[in-house]
């Protein structure tokens, strides 16, 4: 099973009275259909205009609106895919205490590495606090909103590609991811290889990932290779298995790229119903309920009615675009 991680936005906090979302953009890809999916997608890119390119590579920002609409109808069309979209709300955030993620990660790392009984584990625990303490807001941020689309779009792909068509998928990983920063083994790198397996085990602890009881047994690929029987393996689903790949380099990060272009238009600034439409029929990709579809996420409490009502028109455009295209996903 393939998938691929590209952002939107840049995780900067608003100032007082304004509204700010962090987006970052997921998509898995079963074997089955990775040869279709890129066929049409090259098809859809060879109709673009050059103006939708830059050194050569398409941009989801740089599509008009006609192409927009070309493009959530081509996503809406492909087998197999899925969508995993996920929202850091800044809004709730700003000036909150739980904004200082370096900080109160750091912190907790530290606590954790003088409970350490063994001095070579204790230093490299000293190392990654030390590593997160150095990171900015906007960085601290953005890496967790990554690791939540990262856990999202896996226990998604779970559920959706539990059939047998699928099974072989199973047996290999492969998570794309396009990089902050050119340098490879920067900071940002090295601190995520560490917390992403930490922060998907925690959130696994409250909302496990769920399989399917008849479908996924012993002798499933999922079940087979990444199982322990307590649960999934997650630091081995992940070990050797996360690579940093540039976006020119990688058309299911090009995917995701535009994928995330569409749902920036749908929720940053003042959305139309072009936008709001071309975003519903895309995302009769996404599985869930509709209010969990969206994939908002939040890290500072917020008030619930604000909340709702700064995001029900992605709500509502969910509903529309999974009610008028027959064969849209379900709701597990």
């Amino acid at each position: 099973m393939k998938f691929f991680f590209d952002e939107s936005g840049n995780f900067q906090l608003p100032p007082a009275g304004g509204h700010g979302v962090g987006i970052v953009s997921g998509i898995a890809i079963p074997d089955s259909d990775e040869a279709e999916i890129f066929r049409r997608f090259d098809a859809f890119l060879s109709k673009l205009p050059s103006s939708s390119f830059k050194n050569g590579e398409p941009k989801g920002k740089l599509l008009d609106d006609a192409n927009c609409k070309a493009l959530a109808t081509m996503l809406a069309d492909l087998p197999g895919i899925l969508l995993r979209p996920i929202m850091l709300d800044l809004t709730s955030l700003a000036g909150q205490p739980q904004a200082q993620v370096a900080s109160l990660v750091s912190r907790k790392l530290m606590e954790l590495q003088a409970t350490c009984r063994h001095e070579t584990f204790r230093n490299q625990i000293a190392e990654l606090a030390l590593d997160v303490g150095r990171l900015s807001v906007q960085q601290a941020l953005r890496l967790a909103a990554w690791a939540k689309c990262i856990s999202r779009t896996i226990q998604d792909s779970i559920i959706l590609h539990s059939g047998t068509k699928y099974e072989s998928s199973w047996n290999a990983l492969s998570f794309e991811i396009d990089p902050g920063e050119d340098v490879p083994g920067n900071r940002e790198e090295r601190v995520f290889e560490a917390m992403l397996p930490m922060w998907v085990t925690s959130w696994s602890r409250d909302e496990p990932f769920a399989t399917i009881e008849g479908i996924h047994t012993a002798d499933h690929p999922l079940v087979k290779n990444w199982d322990t029987g307590e649960g999934l393996d997650i630091g081995k689903m992940f070990r050797t298995n996360v690579h940093y790949v540039s976006s020119a380099k990688s058309k299911g990060i090009q995917l995701a790229d535009m994928k995330a272009s569409l749902v920036k238009r749908a929720v940053i600034g003042v959305a139309n119903t072009k936008d709001l439409q071309n975003y519903g029929l895309m995302m009769t990709k996404s599985i869930g309920k509709s209010e969990r579809a969206c994939g908002l996420f939040c890290l500072a409490p917020a008030a619930i009615d604000d909340f709702n009502r700064r995001y029900q028109g992605l709500t509502d455009a969910i509903i529309g675009g999974r009610s008028a295209v027959p064969g849209s996903y379900c709701e597990p």
